[in-house]
């Protein structure tokens, strides 16, 4: 389940640039726990039980990329027939590299200069 820092750098672009849909888009805490089998279908037709406890429990972040979404939604969210996992470490790593990303691009955007100009 451990991704190259290549493979985490282009899930946190991919997840910044809106490529990616995750379990923490779900803002409502209540709801989280029915929501994510039902946007993540394969959670809920038992694909963990084929997962070791440890890797079970080990899982940072859930995921799949938009263009895999099916035709239809529930309470507004996409509905995935895949979906993808990373590790807490990987998820945390990954997370880092987002906010450097976002703090580049922001920066870019804003038209301020770093210090190779």
């Amino acid at each position: 389940m451990t991704k190259t820092n290549e493979e985490l750098k282009q899930i946190a672009v991919d997840l910044y640039d809106g490529k990616i849909f995750c379990d923490k888009h779900i803002f409502n805490l209540n709801d989280y726990k029915n929501l994510v089998p039902m946007i993540f279908m394969p959670l809920a037709l038992g694909v963990l039980s084929e997962m070791d406890k440890e890797e079970v429990k080990d899982i940072g972040l859930i995921y799949e990329y938009n263009d895999q979404a099916g035709p239809r939604g529930i309470n507004g969210y996409p509905m995935f027939m895949s979906c993808r996992y990373l590790s807490k470490k990987d998820t945390n790593t990954m997370f880092d590299i987002y906010t450097e990303y976002k703090t580049l691009k922001d920066k870019f955007i804003n038209g301020e200069k770093n210090d190779r100009t």
